[in-house]
This record gives C-alpha cells, structure tokens and sequence, in this order.
C-alpha cells in the first residue's frame, strides 16, 4: 500500500512539476523503473491538458489580468501581446522542424506544458504533438531519474 501511494504521489505531483516529482520517488526508495513510468504518465496528464486547454487558459488568464488592471478589451478580442523584436530560437526551429523537434526538444529546454502551448498556437497537429512530446518526455524523464537515483544511492 505504501508503494502505491507513493506512485500516486509521484504521478500527481509530475502532472504539475516533473522535477519535484522525481526525487519524491527516489525519497521513497521506489524503484527506478517505476519512478519513470509514474512520472511519465502524470507529466504527460499534464502535457495533453495543455495541448487541448493550453490557449484558452492562456487566452482567459490573460482577459482577466487586463480586467483586474483595469483596462479595457481589444478590438479583435485577442490578449494584448508584446511580439518580442526577435523570435525566439526554439520558436524559429519548431516552425521549421515540426512536432518532431517541439515534441523531443522542447520538454528538455522549455518544458512540457510550454512546448504544448508553443505547438498548439503554432497549429501543429495535436495528435502529432502528443507523441512527440511524449518521447521527449521520457527521455527527461529518464535521465533525470537516472541522475537523481544515482546522487540518491
């Protein structure tokens, strides 16, 4: 019983923060291979909430800061977004590479959820960019679980 909470823990806690989820295993003297896949599969709950609900939230939390700050809507109904003078590099490659790229580099550089918001708002194909992002994710996933059990052992 012991066990399974503490996979329960691991996986609730991956669907927020994959680095915090980890060592909470290791703690726990889980076994490795369980750590990942526990980690794995909350951080990807995490990842495909966000490939499907990811705008939106972003769109809606954006709304309502404007409307606590106290300014007023835009024409169009868009957030009001600063374009930054230069793209950044993981965005100049995604557009050029794809879910691919996205999906493996972007849970290592930017993280999940933002590689899932990043793709999803570039209008990549949201299956695509699931399994894309799922491989990325176990690769972080198990290296990271691999350097933490080693420091933990």
């Amino acid at each position: 019983m012991r066990i399974l909470g503490l996979l329960l823990a691991v996986g609730i806690v991956a669907i927020f923060q994959l680095y915090v989820a980890i060592p909470i295993g290791v703690a726990g003297n889980l076994d490795p291979v369980l750590i990942s896949i526990a980690a794995w599969i909350g951080g990807m709950a995490g990842v495909v909430a966000f490939v499907y609900f990811g705008p939106t939230l972003v769109r809606t939390t954006t709304r309502a800061a404007r409307w606590v700050r106290g300014r007023p809507e835009e024409d169009d109904g868009e957030p009001e977004t600063d374009a930054p003078a230069e793209q950044s590099r993981v965005r100049r490659y995604a557009e050029r590479f794809g879910e691919p790229f996205l999906g493996v580099v972007g849970p290592m550089t930017i993280g999940g959820w933002a590689a899932a918001v990043l793709g999803t708002s570039m209008g990549m194909s949201r299956s695509k960019l699931i399994v894309w992002l799922g491989v990325g994710q176990a690769a972080v996933v198990i290296a990271y679980t691999a350097a933490i059990s080693a420091i933990g052992s």
